[in-house]
């Protein structure tokens, strides 16, 4: 794999896995530098000037100068948001593995058990958050737990890809929330629906977004995941198991949390004029946060190329299926009459004339994750059935 050979080229020069971290953060930079306003730019450069010190400074004193320079500017600067969170999970990603190059052995663990705690509920923050900032946040932390977890085991390639894509959701999720702010006047999940109507540029940014991180092929996530299962080999430590359990919970819950994306874009209706009014713009902030989008899915499609031919194969046998049913229910369609009962239809915001009728991002998750919780009481109950059935046909 491209990753494995570029990996091996980074453990065998240590210095180069801070270009490995720099780059995603120098991209989210340079997208922000193109959605923000003039005025904020001059800002942002210093910003970007300061993490890079950070990143490169030999001098312990100049580093920190550097990086207090970026914060003391990002605290007056409210377009630094998107660089600041994203830049935050790859800095301290460089310290410890510095850390724990110099002292392997006592750090990997410690890190493990940490990365087993941070990657879950990073996922359950996402799938509690009540905005764009705070699922942004929480796929963040998730990541940065999965990429502190690389780390603990060695696998370079976990820790690049895993902060790479906490980079570029972090950056792409707070631009959809700038123009969300500016287009439809709130960014509340559950105040928002059905966006693929009016905003399907957006939408299909917002979907790429969630497939990245939602530990589904071909997402960076996905191969991150791929890449710890096959780095532990057959007798994993107590707190490698844990970590990988740790993973396997991030995954499952990141996956529900993605759902509420979904619903945002397929599903209810916007709950207010100005936001059933807002569309598309192909501005500068748009091609910034197309810009990240398309970087999650390459970064995807690089770590694993392998998954392309399944991908193919899925997409055709959907695809079939699709044009199958489309067929089918073009023939079965019959025109029904709007049943009113005398009243009057309700506007296009409100298919339901009460907001709290309508589904939700945060419901749609909801009902996914009871499912999941109420599949073993089901099948505990029908195992029940089985064994009364079985031991009525097998009784002597």
């Amino acid at each position: 794999m491209i990753v494995n050979g570029v990996a091996g080229w980074i453990e065998g020069q240590g210095s180069m896995l801070r270009w490995g971290l720099l780059a995603p953060v120098a991209l989210v930079a340079l997208a922000v530098l193109i959605a923000a306003p003039r005025s904020a730019r001059l800002q942002l450069s210093g910003i970007t000037g300061g993490i890079i010190l950070g990143f490169w400074a030999p001098d312990p004193l100049i580093a920190g100068f550097g990086l207090l320079l970026a914060i003391m500017l990002a605290a007056f600067c409210a377009a630094a948001k998107p660089l600041a969170l994203s830049a935050a999970p790859a800095l301290i990603l460089a310290a410890i593995w510095a850390l724990i190059t110099a002292q392997p052995a006592p750090l990997a663990a410690i890190s493990l058990i940490v990365a087993a705690l941070l990657a879950p509920l990073g996922a359950l923050f996402a799938l509690r958050a009540p905005d764009f900032t705070g699922l942004a946040q929480g796929f963040g932390l998730g990541l940065f737990g999965v990429a502190l977890g690389g780390a603990g085991l060695g696998l370079a390639p976990v820790t690049l890809i895993a902060s790479a894509g906490a980079a570029f959701s972090i950056g792409g999720l707070l631009l959809i929330e700038q123009r969300l702010s500016e287009e439809a006047g709130h960014v509340a999940l559950d105040w928002l629906g059905g966006l693929a109507r009016g905003m399907p540029d957006l939408s299909f940014v917002l979907l790429a977004l969630m497939l990245g991180v939602s530990a589904l092929p071909p997402g960076p996530a996905f191969a991150a995941l791929v890449l710890i299962a096959s780095g532990l080999g057959p007798a994993p430590s107590l707190s490698a198991g844990a970590f990988f359990l740790g993973a396997a919970l991030w995954a499952g819950l990141s996956a529900v949390a993605a759902l509420r994306g979904f619903a945002l874009v397929a599903l209810g209706r916007p709950r207010s004029l100005r936001a059933a009014a807002a569309e598309d713009a192909r501005d500068r902030i748009f091609a910034a946060m197309a810009g990240l989008a398309a970087a999650m899915v390459l970064l995807g499609l690089i770590a694993l190329p392998s998954t392309l031919t399944l991908i193919g194969v899925i997409g055709g046998l959907g695809g079939l299926v699709a044009l199958l049913l489309a067929l089918v229910h073009q023939r079965r369609r019959l025109e029904q009459p709007h049943w009113t009962e005398g009243f009057a239809k309700p506007p296009l915001w409100l298919p339901f004339d009460d907001p709290k009728t309508q589904m939700t991002a945060t419901g749609f998750a909801a009902i996914t994750l009871g499912a999941g919780f109420l599949l073993p009481a089901w099948l505990n109950d029908h195992s029940k059935k089985l064994r009364r059935w079985l031991a009525t046909v097998l009784a002597p």
